[in-house]
């Protein structure tokens, strides 16, 4: 059942193919019975579900890229993506709880394990399903060897390896067609040679024993297994391997022989003390080099040279104590009394190899070795000492199964039953008859290869490749000093024999092996190796083969790294002629026409514009690098830089090569740029290289330069004629022109004077604030500036006047300096001008007559008196923009949608991740040389970009352009200096420039303090300046609003980077970074996308707006510049039928007719907003199509080194950058909206229908009424009504008045307030609470805790309209909107009425009472012109309240129990009293007549 179970779900499994069967269900010794066994299906559906459910999760995916929703994302998320499917794939592809072991394979070397092999399983297990096989079960492969805690090395296995069960055995003997797999019985006979002749005795093993003499194996202990027998008798089986020579396979055979002398002791080596002798490599007799002959087949092609690389003295010479015994060493002692040197020299195989004749053989088969451990040999020789043969035994079997056989062992003195055994494999073989046996021809074209390891110091290597195919192997030349090799050629492998059916080899022909290494003095290092698989090309050949060169990556080496550009084909050999080999360039045979890329003249441009962040090298700082760029085999050299530090750009950027290179994108070399450090004594040390792999975005066309050169010709005629456009308007106060000769981009001052850089841009690195009007006077005299420089500089001058200085009591920014970390200390005025200069103006100019104090306040005391709309507070300042951009909130995106406002756009990740500020140029990182990475850190299990990161040591930042070139061009080139694409960028000295950081506010802070909690605060750090701002930190924050604008004056390329972090403030000890982000202010500057200040939805230029336009160029200057840093001719405006038009970049733009600033509503009461011109307004849509970069707020993640890579936060930010020498507008406002003083009056009149919860003595339900009142967060300052006692039908009667100030935010809806959050806290926490007001109804005990009879929560910005009666208030109040609609305290100022209260403890409101007040908020102005005292103190007026007029009823009863017994008793028990009391008095008359009547009538008859 379990089997069938298995097999349904392999079947209905759409993955299948990509599982591995590792159990076995047919096994018998399986037995589950009952709910085992429904245990183990339950659990085996369970998990195939799983696997079905994660395949089709992938298949999902993968259709979903292939149905094109990935054509929108960035290709690193397309490949993201796509990886990380292959990566799913993958892990169903194997069992990854696989039980059975891996196969090792050793290569010994006697007793010793030389090298190994590893086979995982899943690749070679067998299973009846095909698809769930393994991909190397029963094929021949190629397995490399590796020694043990060590690299790979060159040897290779070709092995052919089959795993499975025992019952499926019979498939493992399934050989190809035309062959048949043999089994032998083997055994060794050994001799020694005793006193020169061959014996057995003194044998250090058996006589007959296994290869390894540990085993005694002879011939007649072996057993044959079950269902196998002998067929024939033992044969002598000479071993092949041992009859091949060293040249076995080589085209290239390097001789040699080594000369050799020994001296007696105390003598000299001279020729008559010296006796000389020559051996070979394995120490045997050799002749003198001189009469060494070519061997037949092969010529010489170098003398005898004398090999010095090895570790020799001057001459060559190696020394030992003994020539037979000594260890040679390369320094001469007295008592060395044996020396000698290598001579080598080179043969090439000129004719096809042969087979070993069989009489090189011994007629007996013996092989001959000096001991059983060293190598053994064909023939006998002098020194050898043993000698041994193989012998075999046929054995075949009807139906193959497992074989191991039984050798007996001291089968002499025993029978077989009581002899010892143990099991011994037997050797299989695969035998081929005659005609399976072909002979190939092997052709490898080796073109190129590129993106090697440099594993030599200057950064290069001396690369060559040899080409390793069965048998036989070729050598390419060595191309010195370079990382991507031009070999262009083709190495021929003649008559490899190979075993096989014609079809099979088609099918999966042999392995090839390319290896490439280094060339060097003393050694050879290893760059990495290629395996591939050849072209099967069979008879009729056609000389176009299709064959195509392809990149094969180069791995097998830790550092290994880059990719071949070769092909292979494999011909057979008879039957039809081969074609025609490759042709010769007189010292090789190059790779054949039909396949060779074909090359073409190429021109490849540079932009070095400089470099960046380079780290120190060997200890030392890198001050004056150089650039070689080598492309296509050609390098050329950049002039060096005189000094990083203080200029790290190139003087002459610009620069170019013309190269061959191949046409088609896939065959292209790197271009590899290496940086050289200038140090003393002429050392120029390698301090990192990059290499440029992909073209694409650099290629280019000779039409591009044309029209470059036309564009340059015309600029200066287009000028004149856009200033004589039928729109005559000339509204820019500054124009753009092109200096040809640096190519950049100034601004140029014309016609309207502009108001030189104030102080706030004269200030080295300050910290911008909001003044307040009492301490404006104070600030700008200690910073002595001028009311004109303190003022804003104006965009158009001609149109604005000047603004006073008490424009800043409504919000215009002022320039605090504050102290930061650096020490320098700068003057806020430059040169020689006082301030107290105002700025020059024109002689016909009149100034603008600034308004006075007394006029300002006059004018915003009428524009407080006007019906203003409530919403305009909303939308009033910039943070509106901001929550509208951030928040949820329906009402503001109302507003900004209805009123057409500006927006600004919201990035939710750095802004360098939305646009690709690279546009001029790139960043391209420097990484360490590959010889400065040591094995173990390049071969780390670590993410690729956390290696970049510490193998970076800097950026190259430029770019390229390449296109094709004629060959006039070519001839020019030498003549004269061309014409470069590079050109209209702008100029690369160092930039005076003022940057802004704008940090609104940040999100999700890591905590670091006790509790959860930090108290965080800004700095700001750009080149040698840094600005702490740790005096303003916030307290007890993890989203904090900043509201903080940093200024500081930098250098460009010099400060380059500009670093915000976040710290937590400790009051003791150092203070924690949170996290830090880093941008790239360079590039920013550079790109044409303006990224230096986000370009804003509308054109307003009216000063007072918080919309107003705050770049220091107006659109049409700003789009003027995109045009010629992207290389297109200049805007043309036009006017026609549908108005104004404009030409930007070969396309026509029309102004779009919409409603804009101009036409905003008037009825809101905004600020007048003065038209914008036509060209501004049309130049601003071209801009914003083109994609420039919109105002914006970028959000940037912090980071940590102490936990790489993993969030600390993130900031809401962005950066403006201004020219230094330019008029910079004034900072945008966005210091945290502070709370205004409020005071809100809450008066209590009466209550109404309050339930009874108590009863009195005479049985009546009563209430001691009082009322509570508190607001959200401030429970402490609770304040209570007097109590009115003994109410009897609900009401209450108070006239009481509370009084709560408060600080409110507006346009936030908020409460702010400060307080402690825990009591060991020393600083008070800034909390935002909702204005909610708590109003409660309680019942008054003495001895036990007042009762809330009920309560309620009213929103002050949305209160529920009251009743006007008591009968009409219901719970309706607050679940009825359309009939009580909701109304804001602070637009209605004053709300009076009936809101009922209510007990929600069961889950549903019950109405307990109703209560009559009135809510009334006032400013700090109306509270001055209004007072008022709580309750009903002094001054008791606004209105004036008198005590109630509570009836009788109301009192305490323990202060007044006279009150007591006349209201509760005497009112209702009057009558029972007096009747009571005429009773007793009764009584007593009664009682005292009974008690004197006796007496008085024993008297009485006395007396009578």
């Amino acid at each position: 059942k379990l089997a069938r179970i298995e097999e349904e779900q392999e079947e209905e499994a759409e993955a299948e193919g990509a599982l591995i069967e590792l159990s076995d269900p047919d096994d018998e010794t399986l037995h589950l019975p009952g709910s085992e066994f429904q245990a183990v299906k339950e659990e085996e559906e369970e998990e195939e579900d799983t696997k079905n459910l994660f395949f089709d999760c992938c298949l999902d995916e993968l259709e979903s890229m292939q149905n094109g929703k990935l054509a929108k994302e960035p290709s690193e998320n397309k490949i993201a993506r796509v990886e990380n499917v292959i990566s799913k794939f993958k892990s169903l592809c194997f069992e990854p709880q696989i039980s059975i072991p891996d196969v090792f394979i050793w290569i010994m070397s006697g007793t010793n394990r030389i090298a190994y092999t590893r086979i995982p399983i899943h690749e070679i297990i067998y299973t009846e399903n095909k698809r769930g096989r393994g991909r190397s079960c029963g094929k021949t492969g190629s397995y490399f060897l590796k020694k043990p805690r060590k690299e790979k090395i060159g040897a290779h296995l070709s092995l052919n390896i089959w795993f499975g069960k025992f019952e499926h055995v019979a498939n493992a003997f399934k050989t190809p067609s035309g062959s048949e797999v043999t089994v032998y019985a083997e055994t060794y006979e050994n001799e020694m040679s005793v006193m020169g002749s061959w014996t057995t005795k003194l044998l250090p093993r058996p006589k007959f024993s296994d290869i390894t003499g540990k085993y005694e194996i002879p011939k007649d202990s072996f057993a044959p297994p079950a269902g196998w027998r002998f067929d024939g008798d033992w044969i002598i089986s000479v071993d092949k391997a041992i009859s091949f020579d060293n040249e076995q396979g080589l085209t290239v055979f390097r001789e040699t022989v080594f000369e050799g002398q020994t001296r007696k002791p105390g003598a000299q080596w001279t020729a008559s003390s010296t006796e000389t002798w020559w051996q070979d490599e394995r120490g045997d007799d050799s002749p003198p080099m001189d009469e060494i002959q070519c061997k037949e087949g092969w010529q010489w092609t170098t003398d005898w040279i004398l090999d010095i690389k090895r570790a020799v003295d001057s001459k060559g010479y190696e020394y030992a104590d003994e020539a037979d015994l000594g260890s040679y060493g390369p320094v001469e002692r007295n008592y060395h009394l044996a020396r000698r040197r290598l001579w080598e020299r080179v043969r090439e195989r000129t004719a096809a190899e042969t087979k070993d004749k069989e009489e090189d053989r011994d007629p007996e088969g013996w092989e001959y070795s000096k001991l059983f451990t060293t190598k053994f040999h064909v023939k006998e020789k002098t020194f050898d000492m043993v000698r041994r043969r193989r012998w075999n035994r046929k054995l075949v079997s009807d139906v193959p199964v497992p074989i191991t056989f039984t050798v007996y062992k001291d089968l002499d003195d025993k029978d077989k039953d009581d002899a010892e055994t143990f099991n011994m494999a037997p050797r299989v073989m695969t035998e081929f008859p005659a005609n399976n046996v072909r002979k190939y021809q092997l052709r490898a074209y080796l073109y190129q290869a590129r993106g090697l390891l440099g594993a030599d110091p200057s950064g290069y290597s001396d690369p060559y490749a040899r080409v390793v195919f069965g048998n036989r192997s070729g050598l390419t030349a060595v191309i010195n000093q370079t990382c991507s090799p031009m070999w262009d050629t083709s190495i021929v492998l003649d008559n490899i024999e190979i075993c096989g059916d014609k079809d099979d080899l088609a099918a999966n022909p042999p392995f090839i092996v390319i290896e490439v290494f280094d060339e060097d003095t003393l050694s050879h290092d290893k760059l990495g190796r290629v395996v591939c698989k050849p072209t099967m090309i069979s008879a009729p050949y056609n000389l176009e083969s299709g064959t195509k060169l392809q990149w094969y990556e180069v791995s097998g080496v830790k550092k290994s790294k880059g990719e071949l550009l070769a092909a292979f084909e494999l011909y057979e050999i008879g039957g039809s002629e081969l074609p025609p080999l490759p042709r010769s360039d007189g010292t090789k045979l190059v790779v054949p026409d039909n396949i060779r890329p074909k090359l073409a003249r190429t021109r490849v441009e540079f932009l070095a514009w400089g470099l960046r962040e380079l780290a120190d090298f060997k200890l030392q700082s890198v001050d004056s690098p150089h650039l070689e760029i080598e492309v296509g085999g050609e390098t050329l050299v950049m002039e060096k830089i005189k000094s990083v530090k203080k200029h790290a750009n190139f003087t002459n950027p610009q620069n170019f090569l013309d190269v061959m290179l191949p046409v088609e994108e896939l065959y292209l070399p790197p271009i590899n740029i290496r940086v050289l450090d200038n140090r003393s004594f002429g050392y120029t040390p390698l301090i990192g290289m990059c290499s440029v792999k992909e073209y694409g975005q650099y290629r280019t066309s000779y039409q591009a330069l044309m029209e470059l050169a036309e564009h340059m010709e015309t600029l200066k005629r287009n000028a004149a004629k856009e200033m004589n456009l039928e729109d005559p308007t000339t509204e820019s106060t500054t124009e753009l022109s092109i200096t040809e000769r640096e190519g950049s981009v100034s601004p140029v001052e014309k016609e309207m004077p502009t108001v030189e850089a104030g102080e706030v841009s004269q200030v080295e690195a300050v910290v911008l604030e909001v003044g307040e009007p009492d301490a404006v006077e104070k600030k700008q005299k200690s910073l002595q500036i001028s009311k004109s420089q303190s003022t804003e500089h104006l965009i158009d001058n001609d149109e604005l006047g000047e603004i006073p200085d008490d424009e800043l009591d409504k919000g215009i920014p002022m320039v605090v300096i504050r102290s930061s970390d650096h020490k320098s200390s700068f003057s806020p005025t430059s040169g020689d001008k006082k301030p107290e200069e105002a700025p020059a103006v024109k002689p016909d100019e009149e100034p603008a007559k600034p308004a006075t104090k007394k006029e300002i306040r006059q004018q915003h005391k009428e524009e407080a008196t006007k019906a203003a709309n409530p919403d305009d507070v909303l939308v009033s300042d910039w943070w509106s923009k901001y929550y509208e951009c951030v928040g949820n909130d329906p009402k503001l995106k109302r507003l900004f949608k209805e009123r057409d406002l500006p927006r600004i756009k919201m990035y939710e990740r750095e802004l360098e991740k939305e646009f690709d500020f690279n546009d001029v140029m790139q960043n391209i990182p420097i990484m360490k040389p590959d010889n400065d990475i040591s094995d173990d850190d390049s071969s780390s299990d670590e993410e690729d970009e956390d290696r970049e990161a510490r193998h970076r040591v800097g950026y190259f930042k430029g770019s390229l352009k390449i296109y094709e070139i004629t060959d006039e061009m070519f001839n020019d080139a030498v003549k004269k200096q061309p014409k470069l694409l590079f050109s209209n960028l702008p100029t690369n000295q160092s930039k005076d420039v003022l940057i802004r950081v704008y940090v609104a506010a940040a999100i999700g802070l890591t905590p670091l303090d006790f509790g959860g909690s930090v108290d965080p605060y800004l700095e700001v750090k750009c080149g040698r300046t840094t600005i702490s701002d740790k005096e303003k930190y916030l307290t007890k924050d993890v989203n904090p609003i900043f509201g903080r604008v940093f200024q500081i004056r930098a250098k460009l390329p010099r400060d380059s980077k500009l670093t915000v972090k976040v710290y937590d403030h400790d009051l003791i000890g150092a203070n924690d970074l949170i996290g830090a982000t880093t941008v790239d202010v360079e590039d920013r500057f550079l790109s044409w996308r303006r990224a230096s200040c986000g370009v804003s939805q509308k054109y307003i230029k009216t000063r007072s707006s918080k919309d107003r336009w705050r770049d220091s160029l107006k659109p049409v200057d700003l789009l003027k510049r995109m045009c010629l840093l992207k290389g297109w001719t200049s805007p043309q405006y036009r006017r026609d039928a549908n108005g104004l038009k404009v030409v930007v970049g070969g396309e026509v733009y029309h102004l779009e007719k919409k409603k804009g600033p101009m036409q905003l509503d008037q009825s809101a009461e905004t600020p007048a907003i003065k038209p914008a011109s036509e060209r501004n307004m049309l130049a601003l849509q071209v801009l914003h199509e083109s994609g420039v970069t919109p105002e914006h707020i970028e959000t940037r993640t912090l980071y940590n080194d102490d936990c790489p890579g993993i969030p600390q936060g993130k900031l809401h930010m962005w950066i403006d950058i201004f020219p230094y020498n330019d008029s910079i507008p004034a900072p945008i406002v966005i210091t945290p909206r502070q709370p205004e003083k409020y005071t809100l009056r809450i008066i209590i009149y009466n209550t109404m229908d309050v339930i009874l919860d108590e009863t009195n003595l005479m049985g009546e339900e009563m209430s001691d009424i009082y009322v509570r009142t508190y607001l959200e967060g401030r429970k402490k300052d609770r304040q209570e009504t007097d109590v009115h006692y003994r109410s009897l039908t609900g009401e209450g009667n108070f006239n009481w008045r509370m009084v709560y100030p408060l600080d409110f935010i507006i346009q936030e809806n908020k409460m702010v307030q400060t307080k402690k959050g825990k009591f060991w806290h020393i600083e008070k926490t800034v909390m935002k609470v909702d204005p909610i007001l708590h109003l409660e109804v309680f019942d008054k005990d003495v001895l036990s805790r007042d009762d809330k009879l009920g309560w309620a929560q009213l929103d002050l910005t949305r209160v529920p309209a009251p009743t006007k009666s008591a009968a009409e208030c219901s719970l309706e109040v607050y679940e009825n909107e359309d009939k009580y609609p909701r109304m804001s305290l602070f637009e209605k100022k004053k709300i009076l009425g009936f809101w009922p209260v209510y007990d929600d403890t069961l889950g549903t409101r019950e109405l307990t009472g109703k209560v009559e007040m009135e809510i009334e908020i006032l400013t700090e102005e109306e509270l001055a012109e209004r007072p008022a005292g709580k309750a009903r103190e002094e001054p008791n007026l606004n209105p004036t309240l008198e005590p109630p007029n509570r009836p009788e009823t109301s009192f305490n009863w323990f202060t007044n129990p006279w009150k007591v017994f006349k209201i509760l008793i005497w009112r209702r028990y009057k009558w029972h009293i007096i009747i009571g009391l005429i009773i007793i008095l009764l009584i007593i008359f009664v009682v005292l007549m009974a008690y004197t009547a006796p007496e008085a009538i024993n008297q009485a008859i006395y007396s009578g």
